[in-house]
């Protein structure tokens, strides 16, 4: 579902005219990255549980991959705005390819048993629920600064490719180069 929302919100941030068609269409990228982004670690940590000898090998390959993306995917999209023609292309394409990726997730085999079932140990933990973290002073800081880190990265985002262009009369490939060169200074 989040890969739905997210791909419709990404074609929808394509079609915008006007700001008051664009922040919905923000709105729900977010929602959607947000829903696809929790289900994809859960399924991670269920996969990462079933063979904990191989943690580092799987967790680093998914850094590895999402990072590459990160590295890659700017440039590429700000090739793709800029020599393209369309500024709108990249979210084209990213819509396209999250929504016809979205089907393949229900491919995906099931990682938890269902409560009550006959191989379900009868002493396994349940998480607690959300009103339970909340209360505690360590989950509400941890929460917090991820927000603080998201709110600060929208920021940045933002304000550095506006001045970027308005100083430096950057384009969207220069944009795109910037922000890989940037993920590949943090990678080193």
């Amino acid at each position: 579902l989040g890969a739905l929302v997210d791909g419709c919100g990404s074609l929808a941030t394509a079609a915008a005219t006007s700001l008051s068609s664009l922040v919905p269409a923000r709105l729900a990228v977010g929602a959607g990255s947000s829903m696809l982004a929790t289900a994809e670690q859960a399924y991670l940590m269920d996969v990462v549980e079933r063979f904990p000898n191989n943690t580092g090998a799987l967790l680093g390959t998914v850094q590895a991959v999402g990072l590459l993306g990160w590295a890659v995917g700017p440039a590429v999209g700000g090739v793709l705005a800029e020599r393209g023609g369309a500024v709108r292309l990249p979210y084209v394409v990213i819509g396209s390819v999250l929504i016809g990726s979205a089907g393949l997730y229900a491919l995906l085999p099931e990682t938890r048993r269902a409560r009550g079932s006959a191989d379900a140990s009868p002493g396994a933990a349940r998480p607690p629920p959300l009103r339970t973290l909340l209360a505690d002073r360590s989950q509400r800081a941890l929460l917090a600064s991820r927000f603080g880190l998201i709110v600060g990265w929208a920021a940045w985002l933002t304000v550095v490719p506006l001045r970027a262009a308005s100083v430096w009369g950057a384009g969207a490939a220069d944009l795109g180069l910037m922000f890989s060169a940037l993920t590949c200074v943090g990678l080193a």
